[in-house]
């Protein structure tokens, strides 16, 4: 039996990769910072230990030697570093999750693992490309096996995405009629989405696979869609039609500033050659397309919703057409006056007035640099 540790094994993509790993009768370790998993099961050991912990990390250990490891913590070159430099005695083969957001968008075709890696814009995307060139560098220097998995967008019952945001900030908006500012720029984007637990086979069937030796995989869906058509089957399940107004990119950019790699990510044409995971893994095939993925995940899904983000989408829809979109958005605001606390107002009422949320956004941003300047004089250089 297969010995594999999974460092960050209770998230999206970790959680599918080891219920997959055990239903192919492999021994797995789930490395967890809460030390919970949905289920329990013989042949799975929960270590709960952060992995910034190495003393804690070799005592949980021992002498354990894993046939293979996936890594779905690191995200920067110096947490890869980090990883392989605590584990590369304890592994045959290492796996680390990157991203298909590293490739620059194809005019034509299907986005090849030969493609060229983007050069500007998202700093998550960048931060992957500087990670998997250290791990290539680092392969050459030592006797390291390694495989680079690039899924895209990657959905479950935790996560759905939605173009440039996430459900749980459109899931109200759409039940209760009220706008989404998405332009047809975006709305228009073919894009890939694929469900975690197809993303699960096609890792497992990589490991120990000497076809997965020093080298790098697509692993998506080949089920592409427009972004608008994706929105509208968020909104078939919850059994409304989506209201779009539309808005251009560059004010989605400015009214959400920590969006703008993601936005400038999912204008981009996103679909993927999946021949070299099929000619490694000649089983593989995803299970689900977007109707049978979304109808799947819908029912485990909360509905959430982050009051900050709303007031700002409020705003937005009534810059565009206030008469049109006036009425859902005021008794939207009568229900927060009704079943919400004074601090969620509060933090609605400031999104959405604009010039208010700039000046406090400003007085904070200035505050942690004061802050930031005062530390580096009072802590000593080391």
């Amino acid at each position: 039996m297969k010995r594999i540790l999974v460092l960050g094994g209770t998230g999206i993509i970790g959680t599918h990769l080891c219920r997959y790993a055990l239903e192919k009768n492999f021994h797995v370790w789930c490395l967890s910072r809460k030390g919970i998993f949905p289920i329990t099961h013989e042949n799975l050991n929960i270590i709960k230990c952060d992995i910034g912990n190495p003393v804690a990390l070799n005592k949980a250990f021992g002498g354990l030697i894993f046939d293979a490891v996936v890594d779905l913590l690191s995200f920067t070159a110096k947490q890869l570093n980090n990883t392989v430099d605590l584990f590369q005695k304890r592994m045959l083969q290492y796996l680390v999750i990157s991203s298909a957001t590293v490739y620059k968008s194809a005019a034509t075709g299907l986005i090849t693992e030969d493609a060229e890696y983007i050069t500007d814009g998202w700093g998550y995307a960048l931060n992957k490309i500087q990670m998997e060139k250290a791990l290539i560098k680092l392969a050459e220097h030592t006797p390291l096996t390694y495989t680079i998995i690039r899924p895209y967008i990657t959905y479950s019952g935790k996560r759905l995405p939605a173009a440039e945001f996430e459900l749980p900030d459109i899931y109200e908006r759409i039940q209760t009629g009220r706008p989404l500012p998405i332009g047809d720029e975006i709305l228009n984007a073919v894009t890939t989405v694929t469900h975690a637990s197809d993303l699960a086979r096609g890792i497992v069937g990589l490991l120990g696979n000497e076809k997965a030796a020093n080298t790098s995989f697509n692993i998506t869906s080949e089920d592409s869609h427009t972004w608008k058509e994706i929105l509208d089957e968020i909104g078939k399940n919850l059994g409304k039609t989506p209201v779009y107004a539309p808005v251009k990119t560059d004010t989605l950019r400015t009214c959400f500033p920590h969006l703008k790699g993601k936005i400038g990510d999912r204008l981009l044409t996103r679909r993927f050659d999946t021949k070299k995971i099929k000619q490694a893994v000649p089983d593989f095939a995803c299970e689900y397309d977007m109707v049978k993925g979304f109808r799947d995940v819908f029912p485990t899904i909360a509905p959430r919703s982050d009051i900050l983000t709303q007031g700002i989408l409020d705003y937005l829809s009534l810059k565009i057409d206030k008469k049109t979109y006036e009425p859902a958005i005021t008794a939207y605001v009568k229900s927060l006056q009704k079943n919400k606390g004074l601090k969620a107002r509060l933090k609605y009422f400031i999104c959405f007035h604009q010039p208010i949320y700039k000046i406090i956004k400003a007085m904070i941003n200035l505050s942690l640099r004061i802050r930031n300047i005062k530390r580096s004089v009072v802590t000593p250089y080391r």
